[in-house]
């Protein structure tokens, strides 16, 4: 931090453009007191009053921001408060669905936690079993309930929500549930914006504060992907009886809007609750969850659960290890795990633009075995499947190392080797075998922003796109038809957001640029599940994985204390 910067300053001109700070600091004559200095200004107030600027505990907040971080902070406070329960039963029902091991189990206490709080949050990267978790925490609301409840179970984005659908029905095939669950329990997740019933270019929501929602239980599926202005809206039209469930992870990228509701909510929790929540969490779940040596631990604390334990990669495994590193910031251990002999990962170093042409080599071969599937004839579900076996991240939209750039030399190496054709009847960029990915919603064809169909020939040599549906079929819609949409060879991270690949190659653009961050690099990792290929400058590595840049909000420190 440059030493212009003083204690008092240090609030409010924190960033990356120093440069910028120091002469708008020097523009004002370096003031000592910058809060008197902003008082003085009629745009400026304390928010007893209407004003466009709203400066409070040394924050200074456009007023709309302000008012939705005042709604959010009043409702987690508010609402992280214990519910009365049997707690002879919920032991019982725990022992049921987690088992009766003697062994420490957080995904048991992260349930023990949901089914004692009206909010509970549940963070964790994936493999750490928070849709398992949270299957086992509904049936057990179920069992626990006297009368039917109405569930709701929503993602942010139509990907997520898709995602989250095949979850519970895999959870639903391999569980044996009672009768009353299996009548109770949510088959199908929904996007936010179809649950509050969002209008069509606007900014106001069917269901609000005057018209709440018809809910008794909410889980909310990757939370860290939810803006302030969106959380405001969720719960202000929340029922006062309902009882609320975020899942999601805190280490990856937040919002594309401004806030970072769910990380500002995990921030200070490190699974460390107050004496009494200790001895009652070990009541019901037989773990022997052990009180710190301070208790002074706020209610939000209480309600909140980290998932530790993976149980998606080995011990050995070079992918989790890295997403740890990264986590970590930890650039000596990321450096030895990239060049340790690891099964998952093969990391290629880019010295330049003529390592351009070899990585695309090498990048398209992962698309060969969906189009040997395409070729052989089989249907579009199975053509859909093997598409998602492989999937290029990139950082960028535009450049040659950008979305687009990347899909453009994809499909010449494609088109060069036969593999694709610009046949005479098809117009361009449409092709038999052309994945792409839905970039805006569409209510009445059922896509939502970030479903990826492919375009293939039906029975009459006419080409559709197929999309997936969550019963394991497909569904195919004229090319015509289609909201705006983009090759999908290649994605960016943030549209990967919420999804995970079997294969995943990350190609990091050749320059240091701000928006390369940690959060960034660990989301792109942790989308693949059983390998990870990395092509990247070294500089530019090392860089990622060091800028850790952190949102301004006043909601963390005023959440647990």
């Amino acid at each position: 931090m440059p030493s212009f910067i003083t204690d008092t300053s240090r609030v409010f001109f924190y960033g990356l453009n120093q440069e910028l700070a120091q002469s708008i600091w020097q523009s004002v004559n370096m003031p000592q007191d910058v809060e008197l200095l902003l008082h003085m200004y009629s745009e400026v107030s304390d928010g007893t009053k209407v004003s466009p600027l709203v400066l409070k505990n040394k924050h200074l907040y456009l007023h709309r921001m302000w008012k939705s971080e005042k709604v959010v902070l009043d409702f987690i406070r508010y609402k992280s408060c214990l519910i009365h329960s049997e707690e002879g039963k919920i032991r019982k029902i725990l022992d049921f669905y987690f088992g009766q091991e003697d062994r420490f189990d957080w995904q048991k206490i992260a349930a023990a936690v949901a089914l004692t709080s009206q909010i509970s949050v549940i963070s964790g990267g994936p493999g750490t079993g928070k849709t398992t978790t949270v299957a086992k925490i509904l049936a057990s609301l179920i069992n626990l309930s006297l009368s039917p409840q109405c569930i709701k179970v929503v993602a942010p984005t139509g990907k997520a929500a898709s995602r989250l659908t095949e979850e519970l029905g895999l959870f639903l095939q391999n569980f044996i549930l009672d009768d009353c669950v299996l009548e109770n329990f949510p088959l199908e997740a929904t996007t936010l914006h179809r649950l509050l019933g969002a209008k069509i270019d606007s900014q106001h929501m069917y269901y609000n504060s005057c018209n709440t929602l018809p809910v008794d239980v909410l889980v909310v599926d990757e939370s860290s992907m939810i803006d302030l202005s969106m959380f405001d809206n969720l719960i202000s039209a929340l029922p006062s009886q309902a009882r609320v469930i975020f899942l999601g992870d805190r280490d990856q990228i937040s919002s594309v809007e401004a806030g970072t509701v769910f990380s500002d909510i995990c921030h200070y929790s490190d699974n460390r609750y107050s004496p009494d929540r200790c001895v009652q969490l070990s009541r019901l779940t037989g773990c022997n969850v052990m009180t710190h040596e301070y208790s002074d631990v706020s209610s939000v604390g209480n309600m909140i659960c980290l998932l530790h334990k993976n149980y998606r990669f080995k011990i050995e495994s070079g992918i989790g290890h890295l997403a740890e590193a990264v986590n970590r910031g930890d650039i000596g251990l990321v450096e030895q795990v990239l060049k340790s002999d690891c099964d998952d990962i093969t990391y290629y170093t880019i010295t330049g633009d003529s390592d351009y042409h070899d990585m695309i080599k090498i990048i398209t071969e992962g698309y060969y075995y969906y189009l040997r599937k395409l070729k052989e004839g089989l249907g579009p579900d199975k053509v859909l499947n093997a598409f998602r076996r492989f999937q290029v991240l990139c950082v960028l939209r535009e450049g040659l190392y950008g979305v687009l750039g990347m899909n453009q030399s994809i499909e010449h190496i494609l088109y060069q080797e036969g593999l694709i054709s610009h046949e005479m009847f098809l117009d361009y960029p449409w092709y038999n075998g052309r994945p792409v990915m839905i970039l805006h919603n569409s209510k009445e064809l059922k896509l939502s922003n970030g479903d990826i169909g492919i375009a293939i020939k039906d029975e009459h040599e006419q080409l559709r796109v197929w999309f997936p549906l969550s019963n394991g079929g497909a569904v195919a819609i004229d090319p015509s038809r289609l909201p705006l949409h983009q090759t999908a060879f290649a994605i960016t991270v943030h549209k990967a957001q919420g999804s995970e690949f079997e294969n995943v190659v990350l190609v990091l653009p050749t320059q240091v640029m701000p928006i390369l961050t940690r959060k960034l690099f660990y989301t792109a990792i942790t989308r693949a599940k059983k390998s990870l290929t990395i092509y990247a400058n070294q500089l530019v590595l090392e860089s990622s994985v060091r800028m850790n840049i952190k949102r301004q909000s006043g909601l963390a420190y005023q959440m647990h204390h």
